[in-house]
């Protein structure tokens, strides 16, 4: 079995989250972030303002087109769900990652205190 660097778990913050099963440096690869690639007006169409149908897993490439990882996503989908994020997406289409914006043992969520 591969030795992960991260595990998807429930968050004491909100929800699940993805946290660090080791150190992961700055800079370094997590994951890939998958889902279905689409355009600002079918991200509209989908969901549009209605916050009222749960989570919505949409991450903006450029300024017309996003990953829906609601579709055909991954565990990247549950990274950065937090007011203090310690990931950032970095990338080439199709392919685009993960990446951990500093040294930390904890990925996609901070405690606070």
């Amino acid at each position: 079995m591969a030795n992960r660097k991260i595990v998807v778990r429930r968050s004491p913050i909100h929800g699940n989250g993805v946290f660090a099963t080791q150190l992961i440096p700055a800079n370094s690869k997590i994951i890939e972030y998958k889902g279905t690639v689409i355009d600002s007006a079918e991200a509209a169409e989908l969901y549009g303002d209605n916050t009222d149908t749960g989570h919505t897993f949409l991450f903006t490439l450029n300024e017309n087109y996003l990953v829906d990882a609601n579709h055909k996503g991954n565990s990247a989908r549950w990274i950065n769900h937090s007011c203090d994020p310690n990931c950032e997406g970095g990338g080439w289409l199709p392919r685009w990652w993960m990446c951990c914006a500093e040294s930390r043992r904890r990925a996609g969520y901070r405690r606070s205190g």
